[in-house]
């Protein structure tokens, strides 16, 4: 139907032009006359657009061909750029000279080695030393464990560094896996508001921040949810017969990604991860390998969940659930005073409180079932769980019932 759409209103798309050129330069209709082709992120090539490059240089044999890429950021397979077409370079163009850039003018040494210890675990990339003209003596990658939601988890990590010297006259560029996890443009005004350094650039996803850098970059999401990072969303099988095969290598272009969004920064890269829901990528920087620093960990809490035992309540993006859902399908109740936290249901109490300690709010355990607490509804107190699991606890009290903040 798309093809068929084209046609009919007399156009082409961007791969038409490409293949379209590449056949006229086959055909000999275009002679090239260029001394020099300069390519620039050369890993991002696909097979279509090598094809067109083959045919210029095969028109005019005194051509130079020159690139510059870095097998280490390619993360356009989507659009795609083929991994081994630049890591196959010198099979493809015979003799050629290849520079290594070893040097890096942006990038810290903490922040240099992590991101190459990082990325280099992928046996089909290359191997590179990297040397940064900017030594630092202590990690500057941080993992920020902070149990919020995005917009929430931002400006609790600002509030957090407000006495931090370190930040002022900085900038800060905050990215995210996706664009659905970033704060909208409407948000702006509270983000430079509340931050300490010079300015908050616009927030972008890595893909869209590729090339760009601030003094400190807050990574968003590093958690195990759907939209998290790394993310474990599959092509639609459509989608894979266009694409080019990955290398094989387990979330091969995630950990570049990952790779990227580290390297965006001059300074210092703090990551915000959940405990109760970590990513592989959080628990691996936080497994004693990496020369990292863990904030806030102990703030946080691993929470076994009370109806099945075996399970953890993680945070679900709106909600919090058992981490053995759909086996296990408790939903964890939420405080109603600061609503944003979890509370954390104590049986061997008559009452349980919220998990924030700048909250406390205090709830009477149902007295009927072994997983609930009371909370009031429109006309009476009853479980939280009312409805949905079978107990149908309530009391038609007065207020004293209800809620209170110690």
């Amino acid at each position: 139907n798309y093809e068929d759409n084209l046609l009919k209103n007399n156009e082409i798309d961007f791969e038409d032009m490409i293949l379209k050129s590449t056949e006229i330069i086959q055909n000999k209709k275009f002679i090239n006359k260029w001394k020099y082709i300069v390519i620039d992120e050369f890993q991002d090539i696909s097979q279509h657009n090598l094809d067109l490059i083959n045919s210029l240089l095969i028109s005019n044999p005194e051509c130079k061909l020159f690139c510059v890429g870095d097998d280490w950021q390619s993360i356009y397979r989507f659009a795609g750029s083929k991994l081994d077409l630049f890591t196959s370079f010198r099979k493809i163009f015979g003799d050629v000279t290849i520079i290594s850039l070893k040097k890096t003018f942006r990038l810290n040494s903490s922040i240099s080695e992590i991101s190459r210890k990082f990325v280099i675990k992928n046996p089909k990339q290359f191997n590179k030393k990297i040397i940064s003209n900017k030594i630092v003596r202590s990690p500057k990658v941080f993992l920020n464990w902070i149990r919020k939601d995005s917009l929430e988890a931002i400006i609790d990590w600002m509030k957090r560094n407000k006495e931090n010297e370190f930040f002022h006259g900085k900038t800060l560029l905050i990215l995210a896996r996706y664009n659905y996890n970033l704060p909208d443009v409407g948000k702006y005004k509270v983000l430079n508001d509340t931050w300490i350094g010079k300015e908050v650039l616009e927030p972008k996803t890595i893909h869209r921040a590729k090339g760009l850098e601030a003094d400190i970059v807050l990574v968003l999401d590093l958690n195990s949810n759907r939209n998290g990072f790394p993310s474990y969303k599959s092509d639609d099988p459509i989608l894979s017969l266009l694409i080019p095969n990955t290398d094989n290598y387990f979330l091969s272009e995630e950990r570049r990604l990952f790779y990227v969004s580290l390297t965006r920064a001059k300074c210092e890269v703090h990551y915000i991860c959940n405990s109760n829901s970590p990513s592989l990528f959080s628990d691996e920087l936080a497994n004693g390998k990496y020369e990292i620093i863990n904030l806030y960990k102990e703030e946080e809490l691993k929470y076994k969940c009370p109806k099945c035992k075996d399970g953890e309540i993680i945070s679900k993006g709106d909600f919090y659930s058992c981490s053995r859902y759909p086996l296990c399908k408790y939903i964890n109740p939420e405080c109603t005073v600061c609503e944003e936290n979890l509370v954390i249901v104590n049986k061997e109490s008559i009452f349980s409180q919220c998990s924030d300690k700048e909250c406390r709010a205090e709830y009477r355990n149902c007295p009927e079932c072994d997983t609930g607490i009371l909370i009031k509804k429109e006309k009476f107190m009853g479980c939280h769980t009312y409805s949905w699991t079978g107990c149908d606890y309530k009391e038609w009290h007065q207020d004293n019932l209800s809620t209170e903040k110690i």
